[in-house]
């Protein structure tokens, strides 16, 4: 990967970034509370409540937290892993961590991002309205498609941003 494709992918996948986090951090219209999952080494925890749900299992070395904020969210580490998962206002967030770390950011109807890692290093999927994200081993790639959506995958180098229209690779 060339220094320009580089610099031009860290510099989208920041404006996803923040784009998506203010989202997240905006009022939101849900009237059920959030609903938080942290697992710390060694078990299981799942809340239900109304449209939000949130799953955390960690093995003996690993960690995981989700939160279901009017939507769904889970998180399963192991081998040393972390992971988080966030469901915000319609969205499902899953992240399942082997050895790495990973976070998915579904924020939105009916939006989707999933993070599914079994190497070292740190994966982020987000999806914002109508949007799909996943991120996965270097062999399952990237993607991103629908409506917001950002990966990066920087164990692998790989990442994609997608506005709904048009959808851009790091190659």
């Amino acid at each position: 990967m060339n220094r320009s494709t580089t610099r031009g992918a860290g510099v989208a996948f920041g404006i996803a970034a923040a784009t998506f986090g203010s989202i997240l951090f905006a009022p939101g219209t849900a009237t059920a509370r959030p609903l938080t999952c942290v697992q710390p080494p060694g078990g299981e925890t799942v809340l239900i409540a109304g449209v939000a749900g949130c799953g955390a299992r960690a093995d003996l070395s690993s960690n995981a937290a989700a939160l279901g904020n009017a939507g769904v969210g889970f998180a399963q580490a192991a081998a040393s892993g972390a992971a988080l998962g966030v469901g915000h206002a319609g969205g499902t967030g899953a992240a399942e961590a082997n050895r790495g770390l990973v976070a998915a950011f579904a924020l939105g109807p009916q939006s989707v991002a999933i993070g599914a890692v079994d190497q070292p290093g740190l994966s982020v999927a987000v999806s914002g309205p109508r949007g799909q994200s996943f991120v996965g081993a270097a062999d399952k790639g990237v993607v991103c498609g629908g409506g917001l959506s950002a990966v990066a995958n920087f164990g692998t180098g790989q990442a994609c941003l997608s506005n709904g229209v048009q959808t851009w690779h790091t190659p």
